[in-house]
Formats: C-alpha cells, structure tokens, sequence
C-alpha cells in the first residue's frame, strides 16, 4: 500500500479509533486509497502514528458501512465501487428522511430552518467549486440537522452509516455512478425553503423530488420480473 501524505491530526480531543477511521475515511473518499487497495496493519500503524487496537476499530467501521473488506484469513482491501449497494443506500436515505421531515415539519420548523441554512450555504459552496467530498459532507450534515432532532439513537447510527457509503458517491474519479450536483443543490434549497415556509407538503414534495431518479433507478434495477 503506497502510503498518502501524513495524516492530519483534527483539533481538539478525539479518541484514537476515531482519528484513524476519519483519516482512513477521508483517504478513501479522495480516493488516495483505491479499490482494491491491500490495507495492511503495519504500514496504517506507520502511516497513523498509532496502535493497531484503534485502527482495528476504525476498520471494523468502514467494513460495516461497505466501504472496505475484511475477513478472517484474507486481505482487508479497500472495496471495489458497488451502484447497486450505493442506490440501495440512497433509497432508504430517502426513507429516513422523508420520516424525519414528517416528524419535525409544524413543530419547530423554523428553529430546523436556522440550523439547515449553514448547511445549504456549504452545499452550494461544494457545488460552486466542484468539490465533490465537500458536496457530501455539507448534505450529511444538513440531514443530520434533521436525525439530530428527532433524538432516536439507532436511526442516527443506521444515518451515519448509510452516509459513509452516499460520501463515496460523490467522491473523486467515481464516473460509474455520475451525479448532477446541480440537481443536489436545488433539492437541499427547496427542503430548506420548506421548512422555512412551514409547509409540510412543500418539505414532503420537494424531498420526494430531490430522490425521484434514485427511486426510478432502484426500481429498474431490483424490481422483480413482471409475469405475463
């Protein structure tokens, strides 16, 4: 495994595994880290400046969300790019969503509306200077604002999960899965004008919309054959 440039250390108090998985994660994303790519224990541990408990950690979370593999007696590898695990990914984001804005729209709308604004402007930010990991991590945060607030801890751990692999989608050199970011940013500006309005069908229409080609493309991919 060629190792990337050191990795950066985040400010403030962390612990190890998370430090590891958010370097690993990012080496990923920005695809200094490659499918296919042999992880092994000894040069992450060089490359870390850590033990190989807290980077074991950080594996076992990137194997959970799809994004390397790993099993007894094999090579961990950084996974190869899946559409079809990634669509299925977006489908029941959309899901989750679509329950979150339910949940929340008509309670305290415009208290979701100040969190989401900072959010949408970083959203339109990535898209302004094609950076596709920022696209991402602006669109996370901007539905966390949403599982955040409804306050059920599994439904935020499945979220953060599913985020990890949509984070992939839009990372660097991906052109299997092309996506129009433009498409992105008017969706996340229309739910936030939503919630903004207080307008529970509006937030409800304009979420539907920002999923409706995944929803068509899960549909033409898994859809079990029509009898005749």
């Amino acid at each position: 495994m060629p190792l990337p440039g050191s990795a950066a250390q985040p400010a403030g108090r962390t612990f190890l595994r998370d430090r590891a998985y958010d370097a690993l994660f990012q080496a990923i994303q920005t695809s200094q880290l490659v499918p296919g790519e042999v992880l092994r224990d000894d040069e992450l541990m060089e490359w870390l400046g850590m033990s190989r408990t807290p980077i074991r950690h950080a594996l076992i979370r990137l194997a959970e969300s799809g994004l390397i593999e790993m099993s007894a007696g094999r090579q961990t590898t950084v996974a190869e790019l899946a559409p079809e695990r990634t669509n299925r990914a977006l489908f029941v984001s959309g899901i989750c969503n679509e329950y979150a804005v339910v949940r929340l729209i008509g309670s305290d709308a415009p208290g979701v509306a100040d969190e989401l604004a900072t959010q949408r402007a970083e959203v339109a930010a990535g898209v302004e200077a094609g950076d596709g990991p920022r696209i991402a991590r602006g669109i996370g945060a901007f539905f966390d604002v949403l599982t955040n607030r409804i306050g059920n801890p599994e439904l935020e751990r499945q979220v953060r999960r599913i985020d990890a692999e949509l984070a992939r989608f839009l990372a660097p050199g991906d052109s299997t899965t092309p996506i129009d970011t433009e498409w992105l940013r008017r969706g996340v500006e229309s739910v936030h004008d939503a919630f903004v309005a207080d307008d529970p069908d509006a937030a409800r229409a304009a979420l539907r919309e920002l999923y409706a080609p995944t929803h068509r493309d899960f549909l033409e991919r898994f859809r079990e054959p029509e009898i005749d």
